[in-house]
């Protein structure tokens, strides 16, 4: 029994020694793996950068200094720069290897929110002596309109920090970015590089953009035609601009009208949503509005950051003006244009709108002749919108080469829409008569799918009773003509029987007579 007790503690001990001489081999092999992870703290380290979104520009500071402990090798800790972001930094890092800041971490990983978040809320003379300077010289970025990238190298090793410092207007958000390096990866050891960090995919803009309209019955069109007096209504719709990460500190939407159209006081301003919604009415304290100028200047407390503006896509504007006696008539129209003006930390721009907006309208005119073609001063006529004669519209006399100007209540040049209108002769010149009949007038115009040459207008036209009528680019006109007077005989007819009868017996009496003598002779 004693010997087959040996045996097998002799057999036993075989298994131990050759589990110790396995273990030992396995611990061989972590050690070597182990070794081959060092940090080589000599190294410098290197990242690039792309953006193709112009107008930006990043500058690089660091946040900390990387210092490697002792046992095991490929712990680290890191001491920061600035004092207020050592508690952060050392809350967000476990130091093991599997707990260091990799190298997701510039995409904004959970484990950096709060070292970004902290970086972001560092004033500008804490920043200012972390700046990462090469040859005295600042290492920044700034983004070329056709894109471009950037190589930051030859950089001691701990976390950097890429913030955008410039940006142009239209800036909706930026993302900053923190970047450790090196960082560990389980397969490769410690990484020294970052080949390409797209910094497109963290920064964003507006698209600013202007568009206008003429509002009639709710429905949007780009012409209307219009006569003298008459109220047009536009609708302005720009796209929002700034944000609450950049609130705008101005914003200024501009309607420049022709002489031809005079802004009135009417005005209103809406937010919506992108699917027409209205997020806000906005009351008139909220903007002031000059309509000599056309500007609508936003108030600062429509512009701070959380104002429902921000929360909108369009700002809505609805306004309006009248046809003034300075209106162009014919096919060239009177135009309108609009234009926002905006700035973002000290970045201004102006878009205008690409919109061909017109107003259209007509002149009416008579020449008054007789049957001869002779020009008669001294007729006046009168003109109406309905069969009936109940609305006038205007009147006019005829000058003294016969010509006849409509005119209002004011004596200013009537100007007219297209439609149909009635002219009547209210007095004749002296020694003629009055044209009696009524006079229809049609005036009409037709209209084009798109903007070409200048105008929407593809035909004007215009037709008059009982007369030949012209249009020429927006004035109608034609020719009515009187026939003079011709006057009955002084007396009347009871004179010219007296004067038949005396005759009559007047040449009896010289006849009884010739007839008494020859009978005496």
């Amino acid at each position: 029994m004693k010997t087959k007790t040996k045996g097998k503690i002799r057999k036993t001990g075989a298994v131990v020694i050759l589990f110790l001489i396995v273990l030992a081999c396995i611990a061989g092999s972590i050690t070597v793996s182990a070794a081959n992870a060092d940090l080589n703290t000599a190294t410098k380290v290197s990242f690039s950068v792309s953006c193709n979104e112009s107008g930006f520009k990043f500058a690089l500071y660091k946040l900390a200094d990387l210092v490697e402990t002792n046992v095991p090798s490929f712990n680290v800790k890191y001491v920061a720069t600035v004092d207020t972001m050592q508690s952060v930094i050392s809350a967000g890092i476990n130091e093991k290897k599997d707990g260091t800041l990799t190298a997701d971490m510039w995409q904004s990983a959970p484990q950096s929110n709060a070292i970004l978040a902290a970086a972001d809320a560092l004033s500008e003379s804490q920043l200012s002596a972390t700046e990462v300077k090469q040859n005295n010289t600042a290492l920044t970025y700034s983004v070329t309109d056709d894109g471009n990238s950037k190589t930051f190298s030859n950089l001691d090793q701990g976390i950097y920090y890429l913030k955008a410092i410039e940006f142009p207007a239209t800036v909706k958000e930026t993302v900053n970015s923190v970047i450790s390096l090196p960082y560990y990866d389980s397969t490769n050891g410690w990484v020294y590089t970052i080949n390409s960090i797209p910094l497109a995919s963290k920064v964003s803009k507006n698209e600013p953009a202007i568009t206008k309209k003429i509002i009639r019955n709710n429905n949007e069109y780009d012409y209307a035609n219009e006569s003298l007096g008459d109220t047009v209504t536009y609708r302005i719709k720009a796209n929002r601009v700034g944000s609450n990460q950049y609130p705008l500190t101005s914003l200024v939407i501009s309607d420049i009208a022709e002489s031809g159209l005079t802004l009135t006081n009417s005005v209103s301003i809406r937010y919506l949503s992108g699917s027409g919604t209205v997020v806000k009415e906005v009351e008139s304290t909220g903007y002031s509005y000059s309509k000599s100028t056309g500007k609508i200047t936003f108030k600062a407390a429509e512009l701070q950051s959380g104002s429902l503006l921000y929360s909108a896509d369009v700002i809505e504007v609805t306004l309006s003006a009248t046809v003034n006696k300075n209106a162009v008539i014919g096919s060239t129209g009177n135009d309108n244009s609009s234009s926002y003006t905006w700035t973002v930390n000290g970045k201004s721009e102006t878009v205008t709108d690409t919109d061909e907006i017109k107003v259209y309208t007509q002149a009416l005119e008579i020449t008054k002749t007789d049957d001869a073609g002779t020009k008669l001063q001294g007729a006046q006529f009168e003109i109406y919108s309905d069969i009936n004669l109940t609305n006038k519209l205007a009147s006019g006399t005829s000058d003294a080469n016969g010509k006849v100007v409509f005119k209002n209540t004011k004596s200013e040049r009537m100007l007219f829409e297209t439609g149909t209108y009635y002219v009547i002769e209210t007095k004749a010149p002296d020694d003629y008569n009055r044209y009696s009949e009524k006079i229809k007038v049609d005036i009409g115009a037709t209209y084009k799918d798109t903007f070409s040459s200048g105008t929407w207008v593809n035909a004007l036209t215009a037709k008059a009773q009982n007369t030949n009528v012209t249009m020429n680019d927006g004035l109608v006109s034609f020719t009515v003509t009187n026939s003079k007077v011709v006057l009955p005989q002084t007396g009347g007819i009871g004179n010219v029987i007296i004067y038949v009868i005396a005759s009559a017996l007047l040449i009896m009496g010289i006849t009884a007579v010739c007839i008494s003598r020859k009978r005496k002779a």
